[in-house]
């Protein structure tokens, strides 16, 4: 697993379990070092914002796919947003 993917992972267990505020910069920083990433760099991203543009068209796609909501779920044309049943989340991946 790349440092990405232990960054991505943290912070998902950080908002989602440990109920920590990610839109906090020093949380997302303290995540970061966590994870192993260069904190310098770490720091410029997130203090300076230097990926608002990719995060922008993140935001643009999830609109036009209709998601409002974390989590999402998207499988071919079928979309399941928010906390759904565990029976919701298996139609969803089972071929009809």
């Amino acid at each position: 697993m790349g440092l990405m993917d232990a960054y991505q992972k943290s912070v998902y267990h950080a908002y989602f379990v440990d109920g920590i505020n990610i839109a906090v910069s020093e949380e997302l920083l303290k995540i970061a070092r966590s994870a192993g990433l260069p904190e310098e760099e770490s720091r410029q991203a997130i203090l300076e914002k230097t990926f608002a543009g990719e995060v922008d068209q993140d935001w643009r796609r999830s609109r036009l796919l209709g998601i409002t909501g974390v989590p999402a779920f998207l499988c071919e044309d079928k979309l399941l947003v928010g906390f759904r049943p565990y029976q919701d989340l298996v139609d969803l991946i089972t071929p009809e």
